[in-house]
C-alpha cells in the first residue's frame, strides 16, 4: 500500500544510467495488485489518487512539480470523482 507521496516522488528516469539513457525512458505504470482490497471504494481510493500523481510525475518536469501544489490541484480532482461516483477519500 504505497502512500500518495511516494507515488508522486517516484522519477522513471534511472538513477545509475548515463544520462542520454533516460532519453530512451517512454513512460511508466502503475499497478495496483486487488488481493488485499476488498470493496470497490477501497480500490478506486487506492487508485485514483495515485493515478492522479502518476500522471503529474510523467507529465511535469521534475523541477516544477511541487506536492503541496499537487494536494490543492488534487482537492478538484477528488470533487470530480465525486461527481462520478468514485470514492477517492478513505472512509472509516
Amino acid at each position: 500500500m504505497l502512500p500518495l507521496s511516494k507515488v508522486y516522488s517516484f522519477d522513471p528516469r534511472l538513477a545509475d544510467e548515463p544520462p542520454e539513457a533516460a532519453r530512451r525512458v517512454l513512460g511508466a505504470q502503475g499497478q495496483l495488485w486487488t488481493e488485499y482490497i476488498a470493496t470497490r471504494d477501497r480500490l478506486d481510493y487506492m487508485a485514483y489518487p495515485r493515478a492522479s500523481a502518476l500522471a503529474e510525475v510523467l507529465w511535469t518536469p521534475p523541477g516544477r512539480r511541487r506536492y503541496a501544489d499537487f494536494l490543492k490541484r488534487l482537492a478538484a480532482h477528488r470533487a470530480r470523482f465525486l461527481v462520478q461516483g468514485v470514492n477517492a477519500r478513505p472512509r472509516p
